[in-house]
């Protein structure tokens, strides 16, 4: 999440991402909610969201007070490359710095 967002896990799982939490339990709910929460507040793939999930949550965002949660039309997550790998059979994912990510050109499919 970007700096100045203050959801909570809580909030996330509560409104983000309920059924994957009834699911799977609370921690993938909430790994999961940040793409999900990203791509409702992206113009360019909010419409790939079901219509009453993206009202629901985009209603209790809005529903936050001004000063703890970032502007309207501002994207509470921040996308960020991952690079994978596996060691040992264990899998890491690992933030590409910005500085990296853009000497592949644009990261828009990141």
């Amino acid at each position: 999440l970007k700096a100045g967002c203050s959801l909570s896990d809580d909030w996330l799982v509560e409104n983000v991402t309920p059924n994957i939490a009834n699911s799977f339990g609370k921690g993938i709910a909430v790994i999961l909610a940040k793409p999900l929460l990203w791509a409702m507040f992206h113009e360019e793939v909010s419409d790939l969201v079901p219509v009453r999930a993206h009202a629901r949550v985009v209603t209790a965002y809005n529903a936050i007070p001004n000063g703890q949660r970032l502007g309207n039309g501002v994207n509470p997550v921040k996308k960020v490359l991952l690079s994978a790998s596996v060691t040992r059979g264990e899998i890491f994912l690992n933030e590409v710095p910005d500085a990296f990510a853009r000497v592949g050109g644009d990261r828009a499919g990141a």
